[in-house]
């Protein structure tokens, strides 16, 4: 299992079909602050997997770290692999969660890091500047 992308964005969205919409995807926001609130922040999983890996769950976790590695914030998941369209080729989930309000303490580096059964999978960093 794999994953191919990590997407931080004002919204996101997957339809019946299994596509992905994305609106104004960003890795840094700005503002006076003391505080920054982010209305809506999407992020956006797209997990491939195994064709073996077909109609299995797993366990899945983002942690938004700071530069210092300081969990802030955990997020639980689940990484569901539908049934195989095609026997022998890989299955794929897209998981969206919307968080409403997310709000940040201290201008810096953030780390959304993505581990699927315990497992490190893949990052997205995100920069908060004071302007």
């Amino acid at each position: 299992m794999n994953i191919d992308s990590i997407l931080i964005a004002e919204y996101a969205s997957t339809d019946r079909d299994g596509r992905l919409t994305v609106v104004n995807a960003f890795n840094e926001i700005g503002g006076p602050g003391p505080e920054w609130v982010i209305p809506i922040l999407a992020l956006s999983i797209v997990v491939h997997g195994h064709s073996e890996e077909a109609e299995t769950d797993h366990e899945a976790e983002i942690r938004l770290i700071d530069d210092s590695r300081e969990i802030v914030r955990t997020m639980p998941f689940e990484v569901s692999f539908p049934k195989s369209t095609y026997p022998g080729l890989p299955v794929k989930y897209i998981a969206t969660i919307l968080a409403v309000g997310f709000k940040f303490e201290a201008a810096g580096l953030y780390a959304f890091e993505v581990y699927i059964d315990g497992i490190y999978m893949a990052a997205a960093s995100l920069v908060i500047t004071q302007r």
